[in-house]
């Protein structure tokens, strides 16, 4: 299926948002449980380093 991946860059000093990025693809031939949890393993991921 498709996916969506954003994300913010934050300065870490000031916290000020210095940045984003969005990211748009698909995924083909690919189990939905794998999907699912790519998804939930990146979200984790992207809200650790820069949320």
């Amino acid at each position: 299926g498709n996916y969506k991946i954003t994300g913010r860059f934050r300065d870490p000093i000031t916290n000020r948002e210095v940045g984003c990025f969005e990211f748009r693809g698909r995924i083909v031939n690919a189990p939905s449980l794998q999907t699912i949890s790519l998804g939930r393993l990146l979200s984790h991921w992207l809200r650790r380093e820069w949320d």
